[in-house]
């Protein structure tokens, strides 16, 4: 039995991702939710500006009784640490429990997996994994939906701007009013929202996805809100090469809701791509998993499909990007620069939601997400239980995942994981 559980909250790694796991307010709701019979104590650490770029200040913390630490004694003191996405090992607490989408358990992500297995003793919980979650209410994948849609608009502002240089091509075209998603906040959205017109209005945008989805829901949501008209496509398009290659021309801006599952048919295939209008823009909310990914997060690139896919990596800002069927402008110093036979604007979202404008609301989605997990860990730490195996990919420094235990003896690049099955 542990008398006293800390629990960190560190400042996401991941940059493009401003969401904080454990929003102030959310703390007394964690609190409410646990049994203190036992008499222990939950305490609760939170990296100094963790909750900044969510719009959530140190005050605001320390107004509910956490104490405010820098990174190395949150990763000493840390019973759990909570976090939202990926991070690198000198990010990961040693020894202890480690919470975040860690999108490791088909075999991608192989550096993610090498640096929680070399963090040493590390066990990890990977929230994605879960058998249920809790799903009332907006998650995270609602707000990829929300994010694809703002960047969707912001990917139109950019595209006419950089295929029609010239003096005042800020100040014409659709969305030019339009702010940098990375950068704005929700009120700022919200403004430009109200600046929308009829050069707005008379653009055709297409959702892929299903009237249930959730990404595709947030994507929906944000367009109506901002009175913006869409088109859903759902299977009996997507999954109809030829039906989707004559409508996919019609379209200024595309939104792709759906989740590839490997070994299946791309959707966007190199013909489909070629047939999409020049300065189109394509939003991919989807965070696509690829079991050829060596790399450190989904699609580095996707090597099972026809188009040039990438997901920020650490460090690195959410960016758009120029692709066509044989080229693309990711690597390049100026990735919005133009290159000849790349004809859309593209920008992969993956789970991050758009900028600083939905972090505070996300936040909280992610929270409601992950919240009967943590109630379970801290339960079983509290009361010396075993600790819950849904979630559970890595245990006290071996691999748990029953698929990734399954992959590691018959994946080449993943054989250097044996010693930890």
């Amino acid at each position: 039995m542990k008398n006293i559980i800390n629990v960190g909250v560190p400042l996401t790694l991941k940059k493009g991702d401003n969401r904080v796991s454990l929003p102030p307010f959310c703390i007394n709701e964690l609190l409410d939710r646990l049994d203190f019979s036992s008499n222990y104590k939950l305490n609760f650490l939170i990296e100094d500006s963790a909750g900044k770029r969510a719009s959530y200040s140190n005050e605001n913390y320390q107004e509910v009784g956490a104490e405010i630490v820098d990174l190395e004694n949150l990763l000493k003191r840390s019973d759990i640490l909570v976090d939202v996405k990926q991070r690198p090992q000198y990010g990961i607490a040693s020894g202890k429990i480690n919470v975040f989408y860690a999108h490791v358990e088909k075999g991608q992500g192989i550096e993610q997996l090498r640096a929680l297995l070399n963090a040493g003793n590390v066990t990890a919980y990977s929230p994605e994994t879960c058998k249920i979650q809790k799903r009332e209410g907006e998650t995270t994948g609602y707000y990829s939906g929300v994010g694809g849609a703002r960047l969707l608009m912001e990917g139109i502002k950019l595209s006419y701007q950089i295929r029609t240089p010239g003096k005042d091509s800020d100040k014409k075209g659709a969305f030019h009013f339009f702010p940098s998603v990375e950068g704005s906040d929700e009120d700022m959205v919200h403004e430009a929202y109200e600046k929308i017109g009829s050069d707005e209005k008379k653009l055709k945008i297409a959702i892929f996805g299903g009237e249930n989805g959730r990404a595709a829901t947030g994507a929906r949501e944000e367009l109506e809100q901002a009175g913006i008209g869409y088109d859903l496509l759902y299977k009996d398009v997507t999954n109809n090469p030829q039906k989707l290659l004559e409508l996919i021309s019609n379209y200024d801006g595309i939104i792709n809701a759906t989740q590839w599952k490997p070994g299946n048919s791309r959707i966007i295939t190199k013909e489909i791509l070629t047939n999409i209008k020049e300065g189109a823009v394509l939003a991919d909310i989807t965070c696509d998993p690829d079991l050829s990914s060596t790399k450190d997060c989904e699609g580095n690139p996707i090597q099972g499909g026809v188009r040039y896919t990438f997901e920020s990596r650490w460090g690195e800002p959410n960016k758009f990007y120029w692709v066509g069927p044989e080229n693309h402008t990711f690597d390049n110093s100026c990735p919005l620069d133009k290159l000849p036979n790349t004809h859309v604007l593209y920008n992969t979202v993956g789970m991050i939601p758009g900028g600083l404008s939905t972090a505070k609301r996300a936040s909280y989605a992610y929270f409601n997400m992950v919240s009967d997990l943590l109630v379970e860990i801290i339960q079983s730490l509290a009361y010396s239980k075993e600790l819950p195996t849904d979630g559970l990919i890595i245990n006290s420094g071996k691999i748990f995942h029953p698929e990734l235990r399954r992959l590691v003896p018959n994946r080449e690049d993943l054989i250097e994981f044996k010693p930890y099955l």
